[in-house]
């Protein structure tokens, strides 16, 4: 199920149309993995960087792929959301 399938079962629901569990499941998990998605969490920090001064790279802590600091707010590789904390 992808999300706006997800979307879909949730909208109807919220409208007391009723699908089966296990659809309504497979909606819910959906959703709660993409709204996870949209809380940030803080990268890991692997090392300065060598190419310019004042960057360092950093790891998504979800997907393990490398960062630099300051270009993302999510990280391209899986969409999470990075968290800064600053």
């Amino acid at each position: 199920m992808n999300i706006t399938n997800a979307k879909d079962v949730m909208l109807k629901m919220r409208c007391h149309q009723r699908y089966n569990p296990k659809t309504e499941d497979e909606a819910f998990k959906e959703a709660i993995f993409t709204l996870n998605k949209q809380i940030g969490i803080n990268p890991e920090l692997v090392a300065n960087s060598y190419l310019r001064k004042h960057h360092q790279i950093y790891i998504c802590p979800v997907c393990k792929r490398i960062i630099i600091k300051k270009f993302n707010c999510y990280c391209n590789h899986c969409g999470q959301k990075i968290d800064w904390g600053e």
